[in-house]
């Protein structure tokens, strides 16, 4: 009784509510990340070159600069089903010399020690950005 509100369009029955997708995924810009994920980083930034050399430039006649990269975005990727809570850190780049040379990858992130928080966040930037 207590999920029934009394409305000017009539009763309506808050727990029978339904979401018309399953999923919600959320993208959160990361401003800054750890000292000791920063190492981690670098090493999938190795990773994601050589595969995307192997799997793409390669058969395109192109190759990473030795310029470096621009790191293009970094951000927090929130998956959340009826049964799922997942975190990852996703990072695109591309190459210095020829932006046209992107790729990016994404770390698995374990939350579960912060997820009571992560959903107390996340239903308030909801509520904040739509209503």
């Amino acid at each position: 009784m207590k999920n029934r509100i009394l409305t000017t369009v009539g009763t309506i029955d808050l727990a029978e509510m339904e979401l018309m997708t399953d999923t919600i995924e959320l993208i959160i810009p990361v401003i800054a990340v750890s000292d000791n994920l920063k190492a981690t980083i670098a090493e999938n930034i190795q990773k994601a070159k050589e595969e995307h050399q192997k799997e793409f430039l390669d058969c395109h006649g192109l190759k990473w600069s030795d310029a470096g990269i621009f790191m293009e975005n970094q951000s927090l990727r929130i998956v959340i089903t009826a049964d799922r809570f997942s975190c990852g850190l996703c990072c695109s780049f591309s190459d210095m010399e020829n932006d046209l040379i992107e790729t990016g990858f994404e770390i698995k992130m374990d939350f579960s020690e912060h997820i009571t928080e992560l959903k107390k966040l996340i239903v308030d930037a909801i509520i904040d950005k739509f209503l």
